[in-house]
């Protein structure tokens, strides 16, 4: 009944021998299976972390907050720009957005590791697709092609809200 110590890139984990390592800190789907999204919603994830979806008119008001928003756990969609019905999971191989505000598209995968999530966290992180694409890499990316635009007459809003927060 002893301790062992992980090393994932610059961290070290300190767990119990034999238990898996948990990463509280981040948001982590409770179990592989994916979840439907229907706004509005909340899905209760692993650690105290919540996922919220809610769909609204948008105002000019809401309009305006959302297009100075700089917080990375709040997503805005277009709900008629998206492809399917909503779905979150855990990443995918293959997965790939065209992340808003660059070129091209990237895969989820390379996402995760470039932000130096640990493996056993990037394993159960929660992905928000449409249909089957990738549009939201939770509290990291969206992808633009269901961005807001000027035309624009509804929001699907989606904050993911870490333990002990609101």
């Amino acid at each position: 009944n002893g301790l062992e110590v992980e090393r994932f890139g610059l961290e070290a984990i300190l767990h119990a021998e034999g238990a898996a390592a948990t990463f509280p800190q981040y948001p982590q789907m409770a179990s592989p299976r994916p979840r439907h999204v229907r706004p509005p919603t909340t899905v209760r994830l692993a650690h105290g972390w919540r996922f919220v979806a809610q769909e609204t008119r948008l105002t000019v008001r809401i309009r305006r907050e959302l297009m100075g928003n700089t917080d990375p756990h709040v997503a805005a969609f277009d709900p008629e720009a998206l492809a399917g019905p909503l779905t979150l999971r855990p990443p995918e191989p293959g997965d790939r957005l065209r992340p808003l505000g660059l070129k091209g598209s990237a895969k989820v995968a390379e996402l995760l590791v470039d932000r130096h999530i640990p493996r056993p966290a990037r394993a159960l992180w929660p992905i928000l697709v449409a249909g089957a694409a990738p549009v939201w890499v939770a509290g990291l990316r969206m992808d633009r092609e269901a961005r807001l635009t000027a035309s624009s007459r509804r929001v699907i809003i989606l904050r993911l809200t870490p333990p002990g927060r609101g």
